[in-house]
């Protein structure tokens, strides 16, 4: 009766284990295409996720503008003057975009990666910096694993030269510890010392992320390797 109690919990311990191993890589990405991007808040419009739920890319604390192929708005904090690089401003934790992923019920997320743009007119933000909700937006994410050769990156704040201009292939390195094993996380990414009110900025062509869905462990994986363990002891 033990040997095959024993052979059981085997089993089943290995078939839990067949579903870990299920973890699917994604990519998402919002679109921009035309005038797409021209909305406070768009709905996610990349290849469908499973197991992974993305909310809508929206506007927050600013006005959204015209651009095409890009995502902009008007309305950041100011603090930069024409053709220097002292900056007076800060930033502004009511100004940003942002962008929420949730995992389905049994599966966590385990982050990769954001990859960006950034766009300005000639009067829009010089700044710019990610900050996400593990945290509750209080430290700035710093980690880059490519960075445009015409941004500075200082603890996480990106700078662009005072130019009507787009520093694209920026990617957001997220292998860190803190962005595995999440049931949820937000992602905000802020502008300021603008130059103008309405100077426009945001991002340059396509917006785009990577991670990974991972099954949680199942009720039956826990309690085979607990089964298991003590009939060891008791052998």
């Amino acid at each position: 009766m033990k040997k095959q109690l024993h052979l059981f919990l085997i089993a089943t311990t290995f078939a839990s284990l067949a579903q870990l191993s299920n973890a699917a890589v994604f990519a998402g990405t919002f679109n921009f295409t035309g005038a797409t991007g021209n909305v406070a808040s768009l709905a996610y419009n990349g290849a469908s996720i499973p197991d992974v739920t993305i909310g809508n890319l929206s506007k927050v604390g600013v006005t959204t503008s015209a651009s095409s192929d890009n995502s902009r708005a008007t309305g950041w904090p100011t603090g930069a003057t024409n053709a220097s690089n002292t900056f007076s401003g800060t930033i502004n934790l009511s100004n940003y975009f942002e962008f929420t992923l949730t995992a389905a019920d049994g599966y966590t997320i385990d982050m990769t990666s954001i990859g960006f743009g950034i766009g300005r007119s000639g009067t829009g933000p010089r700044q710019w910096e990610w900050r996400t909700s593990i945290d509750s937006y209080a430290a700035t994410v710093s980690t880059y694993s490519a960075l445009n050769a015409g941004l500075s990156n200082t603890g996480g704040i990106l700078t662009n030269p005072d130019l009507n201009s787009s520093w694209t292939g920026n990617v957001l390195n997220l292998s860190a510890a803190a962005y595995k094993d999440l049931t949820s996380i937000t992602f905000r990414f802020y502008g300021y010392n603008s130059e103008a009110s309405g100077g426009t900025g945001g991002f340059q062509g396509n917006l785009s992320f990577a991670g990974e869905a991972i099954p949680e462990p199942s009720a039956a994986l826990l309690g085979g390797l607990g089964l298991l363990a003590l009939l060891r002891r008791r052998r």
